[in-house]
């Protein structure tokens, strides 16, 4: 059995976002060496856990029935949430700006504002996300 600093060790030599996956009886529960309960984007899991490094980067881990997957973000939402969804979670920055920008357009200028201020913000969510990274 392994313990998940050592599984983290190789699912950093991995680019960001690419799972490995480890069969349950390679690795003890996450909870036992004290790894963090989080939530994550639904994908059949059982759990989802959280272990963030020192430079703001996160090994995440997803419990399935028979098996973990696991993979490096390049920030952890506990840090930067904002960058977390910008690197990580681009589908989530897009269509949280298209939302946002929907909500004040609506405020503002009603139903023609809020299809106005989603489209608005779905190309600011857009724009805004890294470039080449």
């Amino acid at each position: 059995m392994y313990s998940w600093f050592a599984i983290s060790r190789n699912v950093l030599t991995k680019p960001p976002h690419v799972d490995v996956i480890i069969p349950k009886d390679m690795a003890p529960d996450p909870k036992e060496e004290g790894i963090k309960e989080t939530i994550g984007e639904p994908q059949g899991q059982i759990q989802d856990y959280e272990l963030t490094l020192q430079d703001g980067r996160r090994i995440h881990i997803r419990k399935f029935e028979k098996f973990y997957k696991a993979h490096w973000d390049k920030f952890s939402p506990i840090i930067n949430a904002f960058e977390h969804l910008r690197y990580d979670a681009p589908h989530w920055w897009v269509s949280l700006c298209a939302l946002g920008f929907a909500i004040l357009g609506f405020l503002v200028y009603g139903v023609v504002g809020a299809a106005l201020g989603g489209l608005i913000g779905f190309f600011i969510g857009a724009v805004t996300l890294p470039q080449g990274k």
